[in-house]
């Protein structure tokens, strides 16, 4: 929503010029305004100082409650572009798009964690495919068997 400067400039001239107005013609009429004795002078100068605290304590009271709701809004949109991002991501490496699937494994591999994972992980299904190789084909049982103990010498 984009607010026009001439509807700005208006409204802001439109205020002032009506905040004037308004002064004028409650001091030209108001006999409120004309103070008699010290006394009255007090009594407004006290009257002052409470509305001014009242109007600060509203404004602050209004920043805090606007604060909160900034960081609500600031809180979902970030749950949203996180969600958002990992759609994108998931997508692009399903697409492998400018080779980000690669990009992103050789990423990965460049923590330690993930790289004895993923060779744990690599390890696990080699050892799998052996064993139903072994079981499937008794003639290559001594070959399978050297490939596992080598495998196993360096776990």
């Amino acid at each position: 929503m984009t607010i026009s400067k001439a509807g700005l400039l208006s409204g802001l001239f439109g205020g002032i010029l009506s905040g004037v107005v308004s002064f004028v013609a409650i001091n030209s009429f108001s006999k409120s305004s004309q103070i008699s004795s010290l006394g009255d002078a007090i009594s407004v100068a006290n009257t002052y100082i409470v509305f001014t605290t009242i109007i600060f304590v509203a404004t602050t009271i209004f920043l805090a409650v606007a604060g909160l709701w900034f960081t609500y809004q600031f809180a979902s949109s970030k749950e949203l572009q996180t969600t958002h991002l990992m759609k994108e991501l998931e997508e692009r490496l399903v697409e492998n798009k400018d080779d980000m699937g690669i990009k992103f494994i050789d990423a990965a591999l460049k923590n330690a964690d993930v790289s004895r994972h993923l060779q744990e992980k690599i390890e696990n299904k080699i050892r799998q495919l052996l064993d139903e190789k072994k079981q499937n084909n008794s003639k290559e049982n001594a070959l399978v068997d050297s490939l596992q103990n080598s495998l196993g010498n360096n776990h």
